[in-house]
């Protein structure tokens, strides 16, 4: 009964830790904030890239990263929200595709709300599972005119136009992704740089033109993963080449009941949510990758004043916060800015509780180590070796005749004239001889006195 005890006691303690360890991890993850603000995800957007190696300077490298991204903002009546990201990838990448990796999983996590005891307002929401697919990702280009108004190959401009949705229904119609390049305008007054869905604001966005703009919109919790890769034709022996991600692109407003259209505000119209120059890079100048090279860490990408690393947790379900965090996290910036506080009768969901809402990382290109050639060994039958030198040769040595083995006979008969043996072994046959020679005389002189 003793040992029982231990072990459900043993089995209550880590039952404790692990509840202990959620959490603390639910507290920072969660962060509650007057008015009943949660999170279901704790950061808001995560990237990194791979490394590969091609065995010479000309062959063609594939190139991949992973982006990770979820719904900024919304108000639980979808009156506002935040719901678009963009993702900057070198535009000198071809064959570019897109695939979705993990989708939220909507159907367990209703499951998981249904199931939960009933909490008051403002409480930390459960994080939302996912599930994994592997489902491409359609592209659809836009082009701006030369008012740097954007439209797809058909004509339509974004409000019109099919797809840009990530959704974890797979097979909805709307699925995909919008690729654009960028417009700069040509008012010195505005120096704005615009793609579909970013703007720069006031501060501008330097190297805007090696890049192409990835962007989608969510409606759903959770957390999203997409793989965009694609190929190179590598001119160094080192190459690097970054990617960023942000989902602090517009607020948009939409009374409920359709009472007016969607009316949106970029928030980089706000100095904390400009993200400023995007990073160089280049396919041939081995300083300007050497320089990168250096700033890349297993987190990310750094030396961006506007855009600090997001730490890798490893997991599909949640974000991690920033490396070395400024000092507003995106969440207590939009808190602040739109007063969220002030209206405690609505519950808001805002992700990015100790992050930026932006990320960046970079894919490295070296040339693969060169595999040793084996020598091969010298063929024992086919090559010898040199023969020795022949010398005098040596006299042959005598071998003598060897003694004869004796073959034992059995013992002759006596003849006469032989040579008695001597000694001991004779007195037998002399005395066998005498006594027949005695015996013959005696037989012939009976035949004798007989006559």
């Amino acid at each position: 009964m003793g040992r029982t005890n231990r072990i459900i006691g043993i089995f209550g303690a880590l039952a404790f830790v692990v509840f202990a360890v959620n959490f603390a991890f639910a507290q920072s993850a969660f962060a509650i904030g007057g008015g009943g603000i949660s999170s279901v995800t704790g950061g808001a957007v995560n990237c990194n890239g791979e490394n590969t190696c091609v065995k010479k300077i000309g062959d063609t490298a594939h190139v991949a990263y992973k982006v990770q991204s979820s719904m900024l903002f919304t108000s639980a009546d979808s009156a506002n929200y935040v719901r678009k990201t963009s993702v900057f990838v070198p535009n000198v990448l071809q064959n570019v595709k897109v695939t979705l990796v993990s989708v939220p999983d909507t159907e367990e996590y209703e499951k998981i709300l249904a199931k939960r005891p009933p909490v008051p307002s403002g409480n930390a929401e459960p994080p939302v599972p996912v599930r994994m697919v592997n489902k491409a990702v359609p592209i659809v280009d836009f082009a701006p005119d030369q008012n740097g108004e954007f439209r797809d190959g058909q004509g339509n401009d974004l409000s019109s136009a099919k797809g840009g949705l990530l959704v974890s229904d797979v097979n909805d119609t709307n699925l995909g992704v919008y690729r654009s390049g960028s417009y700069a305008s040509e008012d010195p007054n505005h120096p704005e740089v615009a793609y579909l869905n970013y703007r720069s604001g006031a501060q501008g966005m330097e190297n805007h033109n090696l890049y192409h703009e990835y962007s989608f919109e969510i409606k759903e919790h959770g957390v999203f993963t997409l793989k965009i890769e694609g190929d190179i034709k590598i001119q160094s022996k080192l190459t690097v080449l970054p990617v960023r991600v942000t989902n602090t692109t517009s607020r948009c407003s939409n009374e409920p009941g359709g009472g007016y259209g969607e009316d949106c505000q970029d928030m980089t119209e706000y100095e904390q949510w400009q993200r400023g120059a995007l990073p160089y890079y280049s396919l041939t100048d081995a300083a300007v990758n050497k320089k990168l090279f250096e700033k890349n860490t297993p987190d990310g990408l750094a030396g961006s004043e506007r855009c600090a690393v997001t730490r890798e947790n490893k997991m599909n379900n949640m974000i991690g916060e920033d490396v070395t965090p400024n000092k507003n996290s995106v969440y207590e910036a939009y808190v602040k800015a739109f007063a969220l506080e002030s209206n405690p009768a609505v519950h808001y969901f805002l992700n990015g509780v100790k992050e930026d809402g932006c990320d960046q990382a970079a894919a490295v290109v070296t040339l693969c180590p060169e595999e040793p050639i084996p020598v091969p060994g010298p063929d024992p039958a086919a090559n010898p070796g040199p023969k020795p030198n022949p010398g005098p040769a040596p006299a042959p040595t005598p071998i003598s005749d060897p003694e004869p083995i004796p073959v034992p006979n059995p013992d002759p008969k006596p003849v006469a004239g032989t040579i008695a043996r001597t000694g001991a072994g004779a007195i037998l046959p002399e005395l066998g001889a005498a006594i027949g020679f005695t015996l013959a005389g005696v037989v012939a002189l009976r035949r004798k006195m007989r006559q």
